[in-house]
């Protein structure tokens, strides 16, 4: 049976994600939540690894120091950056990209990815390290990297595992769209809410390609 690290940001991920694992045995290590159990014909650990970069990398290190595992799904939320990406939309992003005002580092492009027959597109997608929360600031950040998705955690699971040559994946589901100003909680509760459906089903399906 092969196994499966599925790495999410937020808690709502984890919980919608937890809740279509079989036989799940739940606890903590290091303060971090983990399910294990089977999804479908897989092995799966589920891993809430916390919102920005370094925390993701820190619990990405923590748990392959001890564990091994086929692939590695960082799976969650994104920002739609381009004006025809609405609240919902499933992208499988191939081409990964740093905010250049952070650091200019080559983009990271996965060609096992792009081919890869998911019926989910593949874009490229940016990494900040603050949520973009204005119409006018998603539009800047549009038009200096031309990446339609952005996100705070993809650039550095994809050097991350890149590097380390451990195959890996990102599903990302938009949240708020180019329009959407950023700021109240209570509505990105409810935008989680009803995309959470959608990233669960996209879920199921790219495990049962891997």
């Amino acid at each position: 049976m092969k196994s499966v690290l599925i790495v999410t940001a937020f808690a709502e991920e984890f919980n919608a994600l937890k809740e279509y694992i079989k036989y799940p045995t739940q606890f903590k290590i290091d303060g971090l939540n983990y399910v294990e159990g089977e999804w479908g014909d897989k092995k799966i650990h589920l891993m809430c690894g916390g919102q920005g970069r370094a925390h993701i990398q820190k619990s990405l290190e923590i748990f392959l120091e001890k564990n091994m595992v086929h692939h590695v799904l960082l799976a969650g939320y994104c920002g739609g950056l381009r004006k025809d990406i609405k609240m919902g939309d499933v992208f499988l992003p191939c081409e990964f990209m740093l905010d250049p005002r952070i650091q200019k580092k080559p983009a990271i492009f996965v060609e096992r990815i792009k081919i890869l027959n998911s019926e989910i597109p593949s874009v490229e997608i940016v990494t900040v390290d603050e949520a973009v929360k204005t119409e006018a600031d998603k539009k800047r950040l549009f038009e200096m990297t031309k990446c339609p998705i952005v996100d705070m955690e993809a650039f550095e699971v994809a050097e991350y595992l890149f590097f380390e040559e451990i195959p890996f994946y990102v599903l990302k589901v938009v949240l708020d769209d180019a329009q959407s100003e950023v700021g109240n909680v209570k509505d990105l509760k409810v935008n989680a809410e009803m995309v959470n459906p959608k990233l669960v089903n996209a879920v199921d399906k790219l495990l049962g390609l891997l």
